[in-house]
């Protein structure tokens, strides 16, 4: 079991909704734990299989190239914060 938070800084002109819609097509169990308009979005993903997990960095990727975000992170999450 894979227990990761994504921390996204995106853009003006993306939407946290439109993300998690995006994401969700490699990561469906994902959720939204923070979210502070203009800024930051924190997903958490937990159970996800290695290439779900892969394929969902490579789209964030692509946002960001396209300039829907500005950058992106992954933070372990602790056992508690999986359960």
């Amino acid at each position: 079991i894979l227990c990761y938070k994504l921390v996204i800084n995106k853009r003006n002109n993306c939407r946290t909704n439109d993300i998690k819609r995006e994401l969700r097509r490699h990561l469906p169990k994902l959720t939204i734990e923070t979210d502070i308009s203009d800024g930051d979005v924190v997903f958490r993903t937990n159970q996800q299989r290695n290439d779900q997990f892969i394929q969902a960095l490579h789209h964030l990727e692509v946002m960001q190239k396209e300039n829907r975000t500005k950058n992106y992170g992954v933070q372990n999450s602790t056992m508690d914060d999986a359960f």
